[in-house]
């Protein structure tokens, strides 16, 4: 099944396109990596913020991303190697990707 995507360009004119809304598998799915962290902090093989972070974005981008001004080779690498301002541009919006709307902020029942 396809699903629905955006194009964004990056401020020096990337061109990347995503997907509009991950699932909540998918979301289950970058949570687990995240809190990798958290979990493993008072056990045997500590895993470092930084590691943590990496790997979630490296699985957001693989997610995610359709492609990579054009192609959908290799495209995480693809992604990591614009500039600095331009990843980070692109990461910025695939992390929205991740966020609740206002509205499931303000109606989530506990």
């Amino acid at each position: 099944m396809s699903r629905e995507t955006k194009e964004i360009i990056t401020p020096n004119g990337h061109k990347v396109v995503m997907l509009t809304y991950l699932t909540g598998a998918e979301s289950e799915l970058l949570e687990d990596i995240w809190l990798e962290a958290v979990e493993t902090k008072e056990g045997s093989n500590p895993i470092s913020r930084k590691e943590t972070i990496r790997k979630g974005n490296l699985k957001l981008i693989e997610i995610a991303v359709v492609s990579v001004d054009t192609s959908s080779d290799n495209i995480a690498g693809r992604l990591r190697a614009l500039k600095n301002h331009d990843y980070y541009f692109a990461m910025d919006e695939l992390r929205k990707l991740n966020e609740p709307l206002e509205g499931e902020k303000k109606n989530k029942t506990v």
